[in-house]
């Protein structure tokens, strides 16, 4: 089934979120020496993630990346991974499948998958963008 992954990155200074958004276009660097040292880890990191279809700056420390994919736990583990293993804050992750409707991922655990706990039902349809950033928004000053 046709989804979209959404992915919400949290307590970025400014440099970083622009490293991160450096990172994720396709004029990032080919190879890591172009990378200024301090920067290399988090190149290495991200270096063979699919780029994303969306990346939303929201607030000044917040950025949402969102993903054309398949309702499929280890596509959606593939992408959220790299992030953990560039240190940065993953502070939600949001399913929406192609009818609108939509969950909150919970966790990327193989075990809650099966048992389909790892995910949370929404009861807002989130069929556009704007949807979703205002919905993030929310959850976000919800907490």
């Amino acid at each position: 089934m046709e989804a979209r992954f959404y992915l919400l990155l949290s307590d970025l200074d400014a440099a970083l979120l622009a490293e991160v958004m450096h990172s994720l276009s396709a004029e990032k660097a080919v190879f890591v020496e172009e990378v200024a040292a301090e920067w290399q880890a988090l190149y290495l990191a991200l270096e063979y993630i699919e780029l994303p279809s969306s990346i939303i700056p929201l607030e000044p420390d917040k950025l949402v990346l969102g993903w054309d994919t398949n309702f499929d736990h280890e596509e959606l583990s593939a992408l959220a991974q790299p992030f953990s293993e560039a240190n940065l804050q993953v502070a939600l992750l949001l399913l929406v499948l192609e009818d609108g409707s939509s969950m909150r991922v919970l966790s990327l655990d193989p075990e809650a998958w099966e048992d389909y706990s790892a995910l949370s039902s929404l009861s807002a349809s989130l069929l556009s963008e704007s949807a979703v950033t205002e919905w993030l928004q929310a959850a976000v000053i919800s907490g």
